[in-house]
């Protein structure tokens, strides 16, 4: 490992100062031998304590997925194959912990408030594409940031960094805190409140006037989308393969979205049906797979889409529904349905 870290933006390679700085000594490391636990999980979160003397990297993700995989793996001393198809396609999002009470407390006029706190007051972070309250939780996340940010830092700017950057991080100190500067001229608490009123219109408008109906799969789906022709309107429901999908950003089954700007590519996908396009799933597990070591025939997998490159064939997109359901297929060596033998018989050529 290298004590110097990728630079984001281009560097002037003529300039020392850029330079590689050399190597770090195997001690120096960041380690965890798992041992106390019996394994190591990482999720791209910060692998470094407090105070540690090597810059790494600033992009550390938010360490939600990571505590998640560590509370299922310590909650057994045994796993199988079962646990870890329930740990992949695991939605439950621990970063709704600290945001939830000041949507839960906040108030609003509008006349579906009353039903969508309702469906709110048993949530508790469960990410399933098929339950309103994922839908309600994450565009009144959405909502709220834009509210609190966009007057601090300005739209231009806001636009250049949001989907780059989520501000979840700040936006959990912000209200945390109870931060007046930031959510000035409105009290933090009125700041949720009006959120959550946009919330409601945006949805009403896109969804209709009964929020039990809504879904967030419908929001989020996965897009797989083709380059270049899945940003060509006329192409893009030949190429594109998309199919809705639970999770967020911060579950183990991640389903990561960038709520701005809008890609060619979710326009082309019908952006108007899917709230601007701002909770397209960007970013997902492509490829699940369990290797069952004590029996290498019991390994099962699955894509996210299939396994042709071919637009028209029938494997092209096959798998995405199963995919999205947490099914999975077998992955063997020796399949005894599709098992055949080729057998080449050497002919005499005949002199002429």
């Amino acid at each position: 490992m290298t004590c110097a870290a990728w630079p984001r933006p281009p560097a002037p390679g003529w300039d020392a100062r850029y330079d590689w700085q050399g190597w770090l000594s195997y001690d120096q490391t960041p380690q965890d031998d798992g041992s106390a636990r019996g394994f190591v999980a990482t999720a791209n979160q910060r692998v470094t304590e407090p105070g540690y003397a090597h810059f790494l990297t600033q992009d550390w993700s938010l360490p939600y997925r990571y505590q998640r995989i560590e509370q299922a793996l310590a909650a057994s001393n045994q796993h199988d194959t079962a646990s870890m198809a329930a740990l992949q396609g695991d939605v439950q999002s621990l970063a709704t912990q600290a945001l939830l009470p000041a949507l839960r407390n906040a108030q609003s006029s509008h006349p579906l408030a009353a039903q969508a706190q309702q469906l709110l007051a048993g949530f508790e972070g469960q990410m399933d594409k098929a339950r309103p309250e994922p839908l309600i939780f994450s565009v009144w996340v959405d909502e709220l940031t834009r509210g609190i940010v966009i007057p601090r830092i300005g739209e231009q700017r806001f636009a250049m960094t949001y989907g780059k950057r989520d501000f979840r991080a700040g936006l959990e100190g912000i209200l945390a805190r109870n931060d007046a500067w930031w959510c000035a001229p409105l009290s933090c608490e009125q700041q949720a409140s009006e959120a959550l009123t946009r919330t409601l219109n945006k949805l009403q408008a896109a969804y209709g006037s009964d929020p039990g109906q809504w879904r967030w799969g419908d929001a989020h789906p996965a897009l797989s989308a083709h380059k270049p022709f899945g940003s060509v309107a006329a192409l893009a429901g030949i190429f594109n393969v998309s199919v809705p999908s639970g999770g967020d950003s911060y579950t183990v089954n991640v389903g990561q979205y960038n709520a701005n700007p809008l890609p060619a590519d979710v326009k082309a996908a019908g952006a108007k049906k899917l709230l601007g396009g701002r909770f397209v799933s960007r970013h997902a597990p492509s490829l699940r797979a369990i290797y069952d070591l004590g029996d290498l025939e019991s390994s099962q997998f699955i894509y996210q889409t299939g396994q042709s490159g071919l637009a028209l064939s029938g494997r092209y997109g096959d798998m995405s529904q199963e995919w999205a359901d947490g099914r999975y297929r077998q992955l063997q060596m020796q399949p005894a349905r599709w098992r055949h033998v080729l057998e080449l018989q050497p002919q005499k050529l005949a002199k002429h």
